[in-house]
């Protein structure tokens, strides 16, 4: 019998012991249906010459490698914060109200081991979880009629069997939309942007030791982020692109408030703030028939902010 794609379905558990498995999921991800995970070998050719001309002999098995794609990911502001939790590495909660709670997420500089998280995939046919599930990058897009999408790749270790995987429960989606994003340039909000991407890469790795395993050992993260984006700008003035061509710092902000938290006074919110960014690319262009540019950005290590990136999550959920 064949299997539907629409029968798969994703969710994430947040590891208590780093590596051990955790089901059921605590959390299921509406995806695109070209999400899915990649647990191959990599065989280690024979090359050893034997005077046979017939075929070549077998191989060796070699290392075994899992990453994980997730992808067209409508960000919510209750599917988004594992992801930044496993991004990043740190995150500090308040709460400013009950039932509400402000997270910030940044990169923690002691931290060489992000938070890692079980995935599992239910595709009809059977189900796998997979363990040690570490987030190497985000990447983020918002266009002018649409919501505010999102691509996450994951590293993980490997992929066991889950025999009785549950029914999962599903709530009304509430996606961030292109209404209620406020887009900012230098601490002013900007009314000439048409749409944004962003590129968050963590620079994850598989470490392999010795072990007497084709896994890896651990996903470690010890190199710095790489922050890039790009965005469509109309052009009323030249005050960005002089920054550009004087290689003078701007900064980046998108602020995206959408629907309420009860009757709290409070919205679920999303805040992304790059305190500095330089352009690699501003040059004058043709955009819809108005005087435009395709820009490009590269983001730094600001010292007054003390950080190159930052996420700002306000939602109803206590912890991550």
């Amino acid at each position: 019998m064949p299997y539907a794609i629409e029968q798969k379905w994703i969710g994430l558990a947040k590891e208590t012991n780093r590596g051990v498995a955790v089901t059921p999921p605590t959390k299921y991800i509406a995806v695109a249906p070209d999400s899915e995970a990649d647990y191959k070998e990599n065989l280690i050719d024979d090359e050893n010459v034997r005077g046979l001309l017939e075929a070549k002999f077998p191989p060796s098995a070699g290392i075994k490698e899992g990453s994980l794609k997730l992808s067209g990911i409508n960000v919510q502001s209750d599917n988004i914060g594992e992801i930044l939790n496993s991004l990043l590495g740190a995150c500090s909660t308040t709460s400013p109200t009950t039932g509400v709670y402000d997270h910030v997420f940044t990169r923690d500089s002691n931290l060489i081991q992000m938070p890692s998280y079980s995935v599992s995939i239910n595709r009809g046919l059977n189900a796998k979880v997979y363990n040690l599930g570490v987030v190497k990058s985000l990447a983020l897009s918002g266009s002018v009629d649409g919501k505010l999408n999102a691509d996450v790749d994951f590293l993980f270790q490997t992929e066991a069997s889950y025999p009785t995987p549950p029914t999962p429960t599903w709530v009304n989606p509430t996606p961030f939309m292109f209404y209620n994003t406020t887009f900012k340039i230098a601490g002013v909000s900007s009314l000439v942007v048409k749409d944004w991407t962003l590129n968050v890469d963590n620079q994850s790795f598989g470490q392999r030791v010795q072990n007497q395993s084709q896994d890896i050992k651990d996903v470690l993260t010890f190199a710095k982020i790489l922050t890039t984006g790009s965005f469509n700008l109309y052009i009323e003035d030249e005050v960005e692109r002089a920054k550009f061509l004087a290689n003078t710092a701007s900064s980046f902000e998108i602020d995206i408030v959408g629907t309420a938290i009860g009757s709290t006074g409070y919205s679920n919110t999303l805040k992304i703030v790059i305190p500095e960014i330089h352009y690699t690319a501003l040059p004058f262009g043709n955009l819809d028939g108005l005087l435009g540019s395709p820009v490009a950005f590269n983001a730094y290590y600001n010292l007054s902010a003390g950080k190159s990136i930052g996420f700002e999550l306000i939602n109803g959920e206590a912890t991550y």
